[in-house]
């Protein structure tokens, strides 16, 4: 995700350094970069896309370009009735994981949250010239996937324990007492920072 959302950059930077105004065709140009991207991620990363802010392209309020996988793996375009933004614009531009990256200009995850039938986890990352920011490169990921593959992790322990976001949600445990979605009080948990966007591992 950060490599790619470094090639948006360049192709952004390069255009700007030539005093050119961003185009459509300049993001397009790293769509196979996300192609492989997605293709090479583990497999519980679902959808990937590129998501650019209000009025960066001249002419337009706004663009996106948005792929997903199959479960034999084949990729194609996103179907737009399977994304979180699927009726408008104005729900990415506003989301937490488009909003909390444009005013931080940090990563940002986003989640769980139900999306149609499903819950779903969306990881962001900015694109940057020179702090200026332009969008971001957000991949999905089912929750279900995510609990299929650490389950099996934290059932080998042998008291209860969780998963949880940076804000103190339950991403995925081993106890039915912590249902995944649920907030949690942070000043009863002992835990150990996980990742850079604030997830960290509980003893609840």
């Amino acid at each position: 995700m950060d490599q790619l959302a470094s090639v948006y950059c360049q192709e952004a930077r390069s255009a700007l350094d030539k005093g050119l105004s961003l185009t459509a065709e300049d993001f397009a140009r790293a769509k196979s970069r996300m192609i492989r991207t997605l293709s090479s991620s583990d497999p519980v990363v679902s959808t990937m896309g590129i998501l650019v802010d209000s009025d960066v392209i001249k002419g337009l309020p706004y663009w996106l370009d948005c792929i997903e996988r199959d479960p034999d793996g084949a990729i194609h375009a996103a179907h737009n009735e399977s994304l979180p933004w699927r009726e408008s614009f104005y729900e990415y531009l506003t989301a937490d994981w488009m909003s909390v990256p444009r005013s931080e200009h940090v990563k940002y995850v986003a989640g769980p949250y139900v999306d149609l039938d499903r819950y779903l986890i969306s990881l962001s990352v900015p694109i940057l010239v020179d702090d200026d920011f332009l969008g971001v490169v957000v991949a999905d990921i089912r929750l279900d996937d995510f609990e299929r593959m650490l389950a099996p992790l934290l059932s080998k322990a042998n008291f209860d324990c969780a998963v949880l976001n940076a804000d103190n949600r339950v991403l995925v445990s081993n106890s039915a007492s912590f249902p995944v979605g649920e907030l949690v009080d942070s000043t009863k948990l002992t835990s150990i920072p996980c990742s850079d966007v604030g997830w960290y591992v509980a003893a609840i």
